[in-house]
């Protein structure tokens, strides 16, 4: 009697991660440079890539350092009430300036991320000269610029009613905002407020 063989049978089943969504950029509108220990129920402008679309961020994971950095993930949500879920890649700080020298014309607040990030969040506010940034609206990316000097209003931080000069350009801008600017990328899984770990990544391959 002729002995019969195993049958191995294999299924080959291909997971193929998502690519990578568009970074966003979003510039805080109610409270500036916000408390880093107390984001919920903070309002959010996208400067980058849907200009002036409007957040809230409604919901916080944090990575366990106790403030909103960089690896924590948070739920955003627009205008329409939709929640989305978002990875936060870096915190910094933004400025929206205009140009001292074109004072009679209607022209965009133009938006600067400070380069950086997170790890030197402080070192702008106290003092900026020698810092660099890049511009994020209306010409994304443009830099990187560097302060070369700074007028103070008298209250020894950088904010509103400062002037900044930088080494690219001729003319200095005028301060109108100082705020906390964030940088995410979009998930697309569960919310930030109901995924478990094993829900997330099982919606990274669907």
């Amino acid at each position: 009697m002729r002995k019969s063989l195993p049958v191995l049978i294999t299924l080959g089943i291909l997971l193929t991660a998502p690519a990578l969504a568009e970074q966003s950029y979003l510039h805080n509108t109610d409270q500036g440079l916000i408390d880093l220990a107390a984001p919920v129920g903070t309002w959010w402008h996208e400067l980058y890539p849907l200009y002036c679309a409007p957040w809230q961020l409604t919901s916080w994971i944090d990575n366990g350092d106790g403030v909103l950095s960089p690896s924590d993930c948070i739920d955003m949500t627009d205008a329409g009430g939709d929640v989305f879920w978002y990875h936060v890649d870096e915190v910094t700080v933004t400025v929206g300036m205009v140009n001292l020298g074109f004072p009679t014309l209607e022209i965009d607040t133009i938006y600067m991320d400070f380069l950086g990030g997170f790890a030197h969040y402080d070192e702008p506010i106290d003092d900026p000269v020698g810092t660099e940034w890049h511009e994020i609206h209306p010409t994304f990316c443009q830099g990187p610029y560097h302060v070369t000097a700074w007028h103070d209003n008298g209250d020894g931080l950088l904010s509103y009613c400062d002037t900044l000069v930088f080494a690219e350009s001729m003319f200095p801008f005028h301060v109108l905002e100082v705020a906390t600017d964030l940088i995410l990328t979009g998930e697309g899984g569960p919310s930030a407020a109901e995924g478990s770990t094993w829900g997330r990544i099982k919606s990274m391959y669907r």
